[in-house]
């Protein structure tokens, strides 16, 4: 590239007739040559890296969103089983049931409570649930 820039400034220079002395005028010319190819290559080196860091910013964001759900997730799981821990170990089962959303009277039969004590259980872990996921 800085070979074509050198022969392009060169048939300009060519073109135009020659004013300076002739050491003068290839000093000059070097300088033009050197310093547009310098300015080149450093526009070339910072688009890159400026590519490489978007795209690498980019990443992270998609990551930071990616934990954030995750935390939220692992939230929600940490709330379910609080409740689950503060209910009696008679309830601890239809507590654990009914947050993996088994029928009301399936909930009763297995686990050997009244149906309404079933429905209770699986309004309180719905509660739970639904505050989890607004928070």
């Amino acid at each position: 590239m800085a070979f074509w820039l050198q022969r392009l400034l060169g048939l300009k220079n060519r073109r135009q007739p020659a004013r300076q002395p002739a050491s003068e005028s290839h000093t000059a010319k070097n300088t033009v040559v050197t310093s547009a190819a310098l300015d080149f290559h450093e526009q070339l080196a910072r688009s890159s890296l400026e590519r490489r860091l978007e795209a690498e910013v980019d990443h992270l964001r998609q990551e930071v969103q990616q934990l954030r759900a995750e935390v939220a997730q692992w939230a929600l799981e940490v709330r379910q089983l609080k409740v689950a821990n503060n209910a009696s170990p008679m309830y601890a089962e239809a507590v654990t049931l009914a947050q993996q959303g088994v029928s009301t009277e399936r909930i009763a039969d297995r686990c050997g409570i009244s149906f309404s004590e079933a429905e209770l259980v699986v309004a309180l872990a719905q509660s739970v649930a639904k505050r989890g996921v607004k928070k």
